[in-house]
């Protein structure tokens, strides 16, 4: 079993007790320098999944949001992936280098001062986007943890079995939680969507929520991707002869 998988389950369940990066940079003002430039680029990992940047303490919501992976820091445009950041540990300190930037386009900053501070409110139109962000990234971050337990359940199989799923995630996992999502606007809780034809490759979704939220919907595909996707490319998605999504049953 791949044993990097494991941690993303562990931050979904609250079971790790190790020092997260998520401890480490969340509410704080980390203060960025690239050698041979003059200027600092700032940013801030506001608690409820929105970004802040800018320089010298003005910092501005430009529509980032962001998820943790281990040490990892996904970034999302508009909900779409639009690179990250590595940190060389869960517990970073001035003097220590991140690389950032999209895959191609790397570049290694380096850490000049990390400081705690409140979030920054926002007005009513900003906060109601914020606390939308946050529940669609929360929703994606339980459908990973839920890719991990079937994964370490069924990856030596290469497909997911027939029902009873939940049952069998229930009983590995110790909740209910994991398998059914609950809309933030009526409070309604449904049972997570998968594609019972796929294999555990990166070429079709494999989990979905039932939820569509500001006009996207959370899914992970079978290599355990987890994307923030437009509504309209789900329902291309689910077109395919590969895909069939039932309730987690």
């Amino acid at each position: 079993m791949r044993i990097f998988i494991l941690l993303p389950l562990l931050i979904v369940l609250g079971s790790c007790s190790k020092p997260s990066l998520e401890d480490s940079i969340v509410d704080k003002v980390l203060t960025f320098g690239l050698k041979g430039e003059e200027g600092k680029y700032q940013m801030m990992f506001n608690a409820n999944g929105v970004i802040l940047v800018g320089q010298d303490g003005n910092l501005k919501d430009e529509g980032l949001t962001y998820q943790i992976k281990g040490n990892e820091v996904l970034v999302f445009d508009d909900g779409e992936r639009d690179g990250g950041m590595l940190f060389s540990s869960a517990s970073p300190k001035v003097g220590d280098q991140v690389e950032i930037g999209p895959k191609d386009e790397k570049q290694k900053l380096t850490i000049l001062k990390i400081e705690q501070t409140a979030a920054i409110p926002s007005d009513k139109e900003e906060q109601k986007k914020s606390i939308g962000n946050a529940s669609k990234l929360k929703n994606l971050n339980n459908l990973i943890g839920l890719h991990v337990i079937l994964y370490a359940k069924f990856g030596n199989l290469g497909y997911l079995p027939d029902p009873p799923l939940e049952e069998i995630i229930i009983a590995e996992a110790g909740t209910a939680e994991i398998t059914r999502i609950t809309n933030p606007e009526t409070g309604e809780t449904q049972q997570v969507l998968y594609n019972h034809l796929t294999d555990f490759g990166p070429r079709y979704i494999m989990l979905a929520s039932p939820w569509v939220q500001g006009g996207q919907r959370a899914v992970v595909y079978g290599d355990g991707r987890g994307e923030l996707i437009a509504e309209e490319k789900y329902q291309q998605e689910i077109q395919k002869e590969e895909v069939e999504m039932r309730p987690l049953k």
